[in-house]
């Protein structure tokens, strides 16, 4: 059975920070009772559909129970949704069912779930567990060319991508531009979102080797390790891996979709948030920390990553 006093706080508090950083609504969801909270990170949600396909929502769940109570019920009681939906696992196990597949699917972190619209199923964790997902909502016309075999497949709704973090990176660098208040999803995010499934579709049938999975875990480690008081020499980088700069550079965009220099300030604006939600360091010390010239530059960076000042992010983490 569940720990009914688990500390929720502490497990919600990486979603809660992601909200403070990227925009967007979090909230402290009591669905089950006798049961301990979720936390929901409703990233954006549009009524504005474009013509031939819109995306209309997306969210982050933590500790989620999903439909747990359904699943529990016999018969089992599942829905119906009238859109396309995508649920990618980060965390926990479960089982994910439909008419087609009375026995189901297993589910572990990297399963992708793929809902079609008029498709009655149901996905819940394991028995007395919680996980952790991301969903993207999306419908219209410029979709149903998508379904089919190798492609969005009824017959397959749950399919593999890993590694985790990067598939994760492209679902957030789809849906955060959207977080932003007065950003609604355009023309432009549904090309992005084609691209994203075409991608999927590419990596389910000719999956990673694993030497390209453990390069990229090797090279975003060193770059976590890189002393924050030196500049990125993105050469010394490359010769751990016996290989030029060029290609060095290359291969990681290949692979994580954002070049070294892009993921090493995304990892310490993540630094600085931290120092600004638990310290009243000035930001002055905080940009010396990190390894900026000055906090005229860092306080640029930051915005330009988190999207609000480091002082708003400070209020606003003191205050939430």
């Amino acid at each position: 059975m569940p720990n009914n006093n688990i500390d929720t706080e502490v497990i919600l508090a990486p979603l809660k920070e992601l909200s403070h950083i990227h925009g967007g609504n979090f909230y402290i969801h009591n669905g089950i009772p006798d049961q301990p909270p979720r936390g929901y990170w409703l990233i954006f949600e549009s009524l504005n559909h474009l013509p031939g396909g819109t995306l209309t929502r997306s969210s982050q769940i933590h500790y989620s129970w999903a439909m747990t109570p359904g699943m529990q019920q016999r018969p089992i009681q599942m829905r119906t949704l009238p859109y396309y939906s995508m649920s990618y696992f980060i965390k926990g196990k479960g089982r994910y069912v439909d008419l087609n597949h009375p026995k189901g699917f297993a589910m572990s972190p990297g399963s992708l779930v793929c809902k079609f619209p008029g498709h009655p199923h149901i996905y819940a964790p394991d028995p007395g567990t919680r996980w952790d997902e991301i969903n993207i909502n999306f419908s219209g016309e410029v979709f149903n060319g998508w379904v089919g075999p190798n492609l969005m497949d009824p017959m397959q709704p749950v399919r593999r991508l890993e590694p985790v973090d990067y598939w994760l990176k492209q679902f957030h660098n789809l849906v955060l531009p959207l977080a932003k208040p007065g950003r609604p999803p355009s023309i432009t995010d549904t090309g992005k979102l084609t691209d994203l499934i075409s991608r999927m579709c590419k990596a389910w049938q000719t999956p990673w080797q694993d030497h390209d999975i453990q390069w990229l875990e090797q090279a975003q480690q060193h770059l976590h390790q890189w002393p924050l008081n030196q500049p990125l020499d993105l050469e010394a980088l490359a010769r751990k891996f016996n290989i030029t700069e060029q290609t060095y550079r290359k291969k990681f965009k290949r692979l994580c979709s954002m070049t070294p220099s892009a993921f090493r300030t995304r990892y310490l604006i993540e630094l600085a948030c931290q120092r600004l939600r638990n310290s009243d360091v000035p930001l002055k010390q905080i940009a010396e920390e990190l390894g900026y010239g000055n906090e005229y530059y860092f306080m640029r960076r930051f915005k330009q990553i988190a999207g609000v000042t480091p002082g708003s992010y400070r209020r606003k983490a003191m205050s939430g």
